[in-house]
């Protein structure tokens, strides 16, 4: 029996996600301000974003993702 590729893609996807929710298997989850929901004002060093009308840096951004600055 021959599967196709997008029969094998989807059936792994399905084992790999186990409970998760579709939210979850396709959008990264985590406290807001995501870098994802924001636009890149600055390519300096460190980068900066703005995220519903903060300014944030790529630091501030990783530590709210880690839990060290909430």
């Amino acid at each position: 029996m021959k599967l196709s590729a997008a029969a094998v893609f989807v059936s792994s996807t399905l084992v790999l996600s186990g409970c998760a929710t579709a939210e979850k298997i396709f959008l990264s989850s985590g406290p807001k301000p995501r870098v994802e929901e924001c636009a890149e004002i600055s390519k300096a060093t460190p980068t900066r974003y703005v995220c519903n009308g903060k300014t944030y840096t790529s630091v501030q951004l990783t530590n709210f993702s880690s839990g060290t600055g909430l």
